[in-house]
């Protein structure tokens, strides 16, 4: 098949590669989809939430607060839907998910500007060689580009953060980014921020993630996300990498990580150990550990977490 890089490059596409380069590469080459069936369908009403299912729920109750409702008047449209177990059996869902959206929530009263309008910016930028990039950029109130999740904030967040901010800076509009979630161990919520950068910083490191992109549409690249973002960090900091990096990408008896993901072992012809991954060489001799630092130094050279 032949890859010419496109001469528009799609903002969304870029942002899904970097949040998950094999999964792009599967879905925009070669019109893959994977799925995982669960078998029969439950039909019958939920006596508990599965861990998706209280994300979901806790998602829309914080989206009801940052529109203003209060937490009592979001617990009763949310029990309204239907989707909580019934009578009782809700209360203890609502009570583990309640204290971290009211914490989030203010959280982001004190970060953002609520009274202000989330508006979506649609961006174009001239990219080297006489490409554009294109898109829309979403939740931008004032000067900020916020993010608000009841999910715990992580590397595909960060990583869609950057992008976005990314583009808007290069077309022309002064931001800073501020992206909120649930936090790790004892800080119950998490907060990256970016400062404004010159446009012409930005541009130059945008171009930069398109290189990778269009790399990455060639052939599904030996990068995963969460893998990348622990080996990147660890450098950063001179730390052990490769311990790192294995840590995320290497599943243990109890929990599948990335070398497990569907895509992986469809790209890689099964489940590869962390120092197969780091083997694999992509087009010009790039292998893991140099295209995790293509992807994430920058970024981690601007944001303050």
């Amino acid at each position: 098949m032949p890859c010419e890089p496109e001469p528009l490059v799609e903002l969304d596409e870029l942002v899904r590669f970097a949040e998950r380069p094999v999964r792009a590469f599967l879905r925009g080459r070669l019109a893959l989809r994977l799925t995982e069936l669960d078998g029969e369908v439950e039909d019958a009403m939920p006596v508990e939430l599965e861990p998706l299912a209280k994300a979901r729920a806790g998602q829309r109750l914080l989206e009801a607060c940052l529109a203003g409702a209060g937490i009592a008047e979001a617990v009763g449209a949310e029990r309204a839907r239907g989707e909580l177990p019934p009578g009782r059996l809700a209360e203890p869902v609502l009570e583990e998910i309640q204290p971290t959206v009211e914490l989030i929530a203010a959280r982001a009263a004190s970060e953002l500007d609520l009274a202000a309008a989330s508006v979506s910016v649609d961006v174009r930028v001239e990219l080297p060689g006489g490409r554009t990039l294109r898109g829309t950029v979403p939740g931008v109130r004032g000067t900020t580009l916020g993010a608000v999740r009841f999910a715990r904030l992580g590397p595909r967040h960060r990583l869609g953060a950057w992008v976005r901010f990314l583009a808007l800076t290069a077309s022309g509009l002064a931001v800073d980014a501020v992206t909120i979630g649930r936090g790790q161990g004892d800080d119950a919520v998490a907060v990256a921020r970016l400062a404004p950068l010159a446009a012409e910083q930005a541009a130059d490191h945008l171009a930069g993630l398109v290189d990778l992109y269009d790399r990455g549409m060639c052939e599904p690249l030996p990068l995963a996300c969460q893998s990348g973002a622990a080996y990147a960090w660890a450098a950063f900091r001179a730390e052990d990498a490769v311990a790192a990096g294995r840590r995320e990408w290497e599943s243990a008896f109890a929990w599948d990580r990335e070398d497990r993901d569907l895509e992986h072992q469809l790209a890689f012809g099964g489940v590869l150990s962390f120092d197969d991954l780091l083997a694999r060489e992509a087009a010009g001799g790039l292998r893991f550990d140099t295209l995790a630092r293509r992807l994430w130094d920058d970024l981690l050279v601007h944001e303050v977490a």
